[in-house]
Parts: C-alpha cells; sequence; structure tokens
C-alpha cells in the first residue's frame, strides 16, 4: 500500500508539472522569439535552400546568449552572405483589441549591405492583409528598430528575416584572382510584439480549441470495397486534387490507390497525375498502355526511387494495365512534377528513349540520345535547345516513333528554355511550373465529360501556401484558371510508420501523435475508422499534422488551416 501510494504521488507530480509546464508556455518559447539555441538545435524558424553557406552560434558579447549568424569559412574563402529565414509556422496571436500592434527586434550587424525585417498580417482566412518590413543597419552594438501596424482582423503574423552582406572584393593572386569578401555578421537577440502596454512574448500561449465534430456529418467510407458513384460526387470534383498531409505514408498511399480505382470505374477519371517527375512518369504511362517495351521490373525499380512506400502505385500501376486492356477509352497516368536543375533529361528522358528504340530503331531518336549527355546544370538549356531543334526537323519520324510522347517531350522543353535553371533549389518555382504541367495534360488529354485525380502533397494541392504566404501553391493557380471544377481534399492519418528522409537517407519512422486539439486527434475519438467531412462543417480554424520528405519533429510539423478557404473537405484514416 506504501508504494502504491508513493507512485500515486509521483504520478501526480509528473501530471501536474507537466500540464503547468503547457499552461506556462510563453509565446517566446512556442514560437522561438528571443532567438536561442537550445540543445545545439535553433527551431522554430526555417533557412531558405538558397542561402549562401552560413552558420550560426551563440553570441557571447551579450548577456542575453542571442544568436550570431554568419559565413561559413573555408581555405580562407567566405562566400558573400546571402540570409533568408521564416518563421516556420504562422504565429497565431492572441485575441487583439483594433489598437496599435508594434514590432520590435533587437540587434546588430557588421559588413551588411541591407537587411530587413518583413512582418505579414495574416486575417482568419489566412490571408495576407496587411505587409511592413523594419530597415537594418551596421551597428556594433545591440539596437532596437521598431514598426507599429493595425491590429484589427489580425490572427496570424508571418515574418521573413532577409540579410545581405557587402560586395565581394576581389585579390590578386600569381594563379588568378581570387573571390574574397570580409565578415558579414549579424547577431539578432529577440523580435518582441507589444499590444498596447501588453508584452505578447510573455503571454502565456493560446492555442485553439478543438473541433467539437459531429458525427452525423461524417460520410463514412468503406475501408475494403470501392467507393460508389453517390459517394465520389460528394467528394470529388471535375479536377480532385488528393492531397497527402503527410509523405511517404504507408495508410494514405493504399487508400490513394482504391480512390484512384473507384473513380476511374465509377467516376469517368481518364487522367491520373502522381507529384512524380513529367519524364519518369513516361515509363509508366508506356507500360498501362500495354508496350512490352517497359517490364514489370522496370516499374518496380523506378518506383523505388519515389520518397513514400512503392507498393501502392505499382499494384495501382498494374491494374491500370489491366483496366486498358479492355477500356474503350485508356487510361493516362503522368507526372505533375519537374525539377530542371536536376537535368531529368539525362536522368530519365536518355534511357527512356533507348529502351523505346530498341524495336524502333530510329536515327531521328538515336540523334536525341546523343545529345543527351550532359550532367553540367548549365549547359541544360543548351541540350534541350538541340534536342529541341532535332524535334522540330524530324517530326513525321518521331511521331510515329514516340506518338503522343513526343508532344510531351516538346512541351517540357519548351517550358524549359523559358525557365531560369540554376543549381539552387526551386522548390517555390514548383507550384507554378506543376500548374503549367497539370493544365497541359488536362487540355491535351481530357475530354468535357471526363474527370482528373491528382495525388500530391496537401502544401501544394490547396488554394493557398500554407507555410510561406507570400508564395502561390499550385492549387492556387489550379482554382484561379478552373474555378468549381477543381477541388482539393485533405488526407489525414492518425497513426502510421512513414518513409521519410533522414540525414539524406530514407528511413521508417513512427509518426509522433498529434496534439489533442488537432484534426488528427479530433477524428481518432469520432469512432469512425475510414470517413470524410466536409470543410463547411469544420471551424474557422483548425491544426492538422503536416511533414514533406523530410522527417521532423512533432512541434514543427502541426499546421494552422482555414478549412473552408483551403480545401473541399477532408478524408480522415483511423483504421
Amino acid at each position: 500500500m506504501k508504494k502504491l501510494f508513493i507512485l500515486l504521488v509521483l504520478a501526480y507530480f509528473i501530471i501536474f508539472f507537466h500540464i503547468d509546464y503547457a499552461r506556462g508556455q510563453t509565446y517566446e518559447d512556442k514560437y522561438n522569439l528571443n532567438f536561442r539555441i537550445v540543445n545545439n538545435i535553433f527551431h522554430g524558424w526555417t533557412f531558405d535552400a538558397n542561402n549562401s553557406d552560413i552558420r550560426f552560434n551563440t553570441d557571447t558579447t551579450d548577456i542575453n546568449k542571442p544568436i550570431k549568424f554568419l559565413q561559413t569559412e573555408r581555405w580562407g574563402f567566405r562566400e558573400k552572405m546571402n540570409l533568408n529565414m521564416y518563421s516556420s509556422k504562422n504565429i497565431l496571436l492572441p485575441t487583439l483589441s483594433d489598437s496599435l500592434l508594434k514590432v520590435k527586434i533587437f540587434y546588430k550587424s557588421n559588413n551588411i549591405k541591407s537587411g530587413k525585417l518583413f512582418v505579414y498580417s495574416l486575417n482568419k482566412r489566412m490571408e495576407i492583409s496587411r505587409t511592413d518590413s523594419i530597415c537594418l543597419q551596421n551597428n556594433d552594438n545591440f539596437r532596437e528598430d521598431s514598426l507599429e501596424m493595425k491590429s484589427k482582423d489580425t490572427r496570424f503574423l508571418f515574418f521573413r528575416l532577409q540579410v545581405v552582406g557587402i560586395d565581394s572584393t576581389y585579390t590578386e593572386n600569381k594563379i588568378s584572382k581570387i573571390k574574397t569578401t570580409i565578415p558579414h555578421e549579424f547577431s539578432i537577440n529577440r523580435i518582441e510584439l507589444e499590444i498596447g502596454r501588453r508584452n505578447v512574448n510573455s503571454l502565456p500561449f493560446e492555442d485553439i480549441t478543438a473541433l467539437n465534430l459531429d458525427n452525423a456529418k461524417i460520410l463514412t467510407l468503406p475501408p475494403d470495397i470501392l467507393l460508389t458513384e453517390k459517394q465520389l460526387s460528394r467528394i470529388f470534383g471535375k479536377i480532385t486534387a488528393l492531397g497527402e498531409t503527410v509523405h511517404g505514408s504507408e495508410k494514405i498511399g493504399w487508400a490513394t490507390t482504391e480512390i484512384i480505382k473507384s473513380s476511374v470505374l465509377n467516376n469517368h477519371t481518364n487522367l491520373i497525375l502522381f507529384e512524380q517527375p513529367l519524364l519518369m512518369m513516361l515509363f509508366f504511362n508506356k507500360y498501362i498502355q500495354g508496350s512490352d517495351a517497359i517490364d514489370d521490373s522496370l516499374i518496380e525499380e523506378l518506383a523505388k526511387m519515389i520518397i513514400g512506400e512503392a507498393e501502392p502505385i505499382i499494384e495501382l500501376t498494374k491494374w491500370l494495365r489491366e483496366y486498358n486492356k479492355t477500356a474503350r477509352e485508356k487510361v493516362n497516368l503522368g507526372g505533375m512534377d519537374c525539377q530542371y536543375e536536376k537535368n531529368e533529361l539525362a536522368l530519365f528522358l536518355k534511357d527512356y528513349l533507348r529502351i523505346i528504340n530498341k524495336e524502333a530503331h530510329s536515327s531521328a531518336v538515336d540523334s536525341i540520345i546523343s545529345v543527351l549527355d550532359i550532367s553540367d546544370v548549365e549547359k541544360i538549356k543548351n541540350m534541350a535547345k538541340t534536342t529541341l531543334h532535332i524535334i522540330e526537323k524530324k517530326r513525321q519520324e518521331l511521331t510515329c516513333v514516340l506518338g503522343k510522347d513526343m508532344d510531351f517531350i516538346a512541351f517540357y522543353l519548351n517550358n524549359l528554355i523559358e525557365a531560369e535553371v540554376t543549381n539552387k533549389n526551386s522548390y517555390y518555382e514548383r507550384d507554378w511550373r506543376m500548374f503549367k504541367n497539370t493544365s497541359f495534360f488536362t487540355d491535351y488529354l481530357c475530354k468535357p465529360n471526363q474527370t482528373v485525380v491528382i495525388s500530391c502533397h496537401f502544401g501544394h494541392a490547396n488554394y493557398q501556401n500554407i507555410n510561406i504566404p507570400f508564395y502561390k501553391s499550385f492549387g492556387y493557380y489550379m482554382k484561379k484558371k478552373y474555378g468549381n471544377d477543381y477541388v482539393c481534399v485533405a488526407q489525414t492519418v492518425y497513426q502510421d510508420t512513414v518513409k521519410a528522409q533522414v540525414n539524406k537517407e530514407l528511413e521508417r519512422k513512427m509518426l509522433p501523435l498529434p496534439s489533442s486539439n488537432s484534426l488528427e486527434a479530433v477524428f481518432s475519438k469520432s469512432g469512425v475508422k475510414y470517413g470524410y467531412i466536409d470543410a463547411k462543417e469544420m471551424d474557422e480554424i483548425v491544426k492538422l499534422r503536416m511533414q514533406g520528405s523530410h522527417h521532423i519533429s512533432t512541434s514543427e510539423m502541426e499546421k494552422y488551416i482555414n478549412p473552408r478557404s483551403q480545401v473541399q473537405g477532408v478524408i480522415f484514416i483511423n483504421q
């Protein structure tokens, strides 16, 4: 009995202090507005993929131990600082009165050419309502600069910090001129938010309340049989994007496969697009059209390149091949993605043409293959122009060999030539490219009575950009062109293992459990194993778990959305 009493007391203290900590967490703690490194990790902020090579450490010149950003030095060379950093999520503010919101930044900098803190005010619809910025100056000592903006209708803030170092100098060397730069340094102590005389940073964090779910509003879906035409009509539009909130989820992957089969059989779907490279998916489409040049083993090998589960897409591809054997109008399977800087011409197109030409023995195809050997990113455009010139010169012969694929390849080449291609990451240009690819395939392949199903990440598919509000999502462009014909349906899962990148390697990881007020947690308590709920039946602001190709912790992966302005509805999986 005494041991039991001690255990109960210990449990009480553990629970008490856990709850007390949760209640006591401030906005400063939640969003790292004081810019501290904790356990050697700088959390709460995201670095742009195209930054110069930058390192950070604790600035020991100040008792508050702020963070200092500076260039990485290698062999005496420092690259010019180009720092772009974002708050990793929209900052949910406490309920504000209609007064001025003051944003203050405490910082110092050295050898900076330009610097700005951009402040974006978002309303409850997650739309940018106001934008302002603070110009940052060189100063050896910490200084304070600020701005004031109206807080009316403000529900979220988003920050972007941009710092550029002064221009480089050149030093004479016996061999050549060597580009060198003097140290560029930027230290930031904190960003402080004030409403009237209230310091928001130190206020207890106020999260949203959990959705009060009415089970009568849920459309229960069968987990083991295909969806009917009536069920699909409740969920789908003419062009439907199934937006997976978590890349690499096995449960979402299999659910997507079964939904697509249902739509092919019961919803006149003749075009399916995946968030995969356009040129890679030429192999898959050729396979489902019945070509013997592409065999099962090649499809299985290519599927392993996909971040996520290979089995669902392999099973779907084989099913579509069988379906097309007797279909009056064959289904097409394509890719909506492209990243030109990865040289997809050499990575995919060269091998594809080699395989097709084993039987065709076309000299025109051989001419293209001979061009596709350049690995230098700077020369990709020249390679594309040469390839396009061959296509224009020998179009008739190539059409006989490649059929519709020739038009797909020419479309890709023209877009590549028009695009800016660099060694840098083009993540935020991808949404525009995805839209152009999807629009092309839809207009080229679909008749008025036919429908399209797209499988991609929810961050792309929804009608706004969830991560960085001033960029446009793929779904934004689709909605603008196709209006009500385009719908996004989010797909969530409560518990699952996922394939994700960890230190550049794909590993299977267990998804951390979501917080108790997230959509996933609310759905898990509904008793419904597999279902759909329309956006109009949800609150104005909800929270859900989002993960891309890289594994991240729970605190960083939950995002706020406004369902009524961003999605048609949500499919949830609890089984």
